[in-house]
């Protein structure tokens, strides 16, 4: 009984380091910090820090007009087929899952950042209109994003419209 406790108390206590570290972040964003550069400008780490996969595990919806942030429900692993990207540095690609379709565009890095390019996709139908409109707004979020962070083996992606998207360095098998 203690064990499932103790791992009850430690998934609890994740949660809250991740939910105060994007809240954080959300209201520095807010607060014109360095973390957003100026309106219609995009920043990046470097092109080759971004080397390599990242799997979607958590994306924080824009705040409501009562500024609270809002938990959009993603796939994992262990509930279906996780989204995820992939910065392919040697073909200059970024490619991954949006959902329900395979993805792939080009990249190029410029002193502002990196730049994706049109997004091309499979067209396999979802069997749930919210896939459907989970990839929609994903792939939307790639096209249009505003800032991306890195710490340690997190990627953040900060959106247009205030989505916070946070994914963690995939080790692949």
């Amino acid at each position: 009984m203690t064990i499932k406790t103790d791992l009850l108390a430690f998934k609890v206590l994740n949660f809250l380091k991740i939910s105060v570290f994007l809240t954080v972040l959300l209201v520095t964003a807010s607060c014109t910090t360095s973390l957003l550069p100026s309106c219609g400008a995009c920043t990046s780490p470097p092109l080759a820090d971004l080397n390599g996969s990242w799997e979607l595990t958590r994306w924080n919806n824009a705040p409501d007009s009562n500024g609270a942030i809002r938990l959009r429900t993603i796939p994992s692993a262990s509930t279906g087929r996780p989204l995820f990207i992939n910065f392919d540095l040697k073909a200059n690609k970024v490619n991954g899952f949006s959902g329900c379709n395979n993805f792939v565009t080009g990249v190029t890095e410029d002193q502002h950042g990196i730049h994706l390019g049109e997004i091309a996709s499979t067209r396999m139908m979802c069997q749930e209109s919210r896939l459907m409109d989970l990839e929609s707004t994903f792939l939307y979020q790639l096209r249009d994003y505003r800032s991306l962070k890195i710490e340690k083996n997190q990627l953040l992606l900060l959106g247009r419209d205030g989505d916070a998207l946070l994914f963690t360095r995939r080790t692949i098998k």
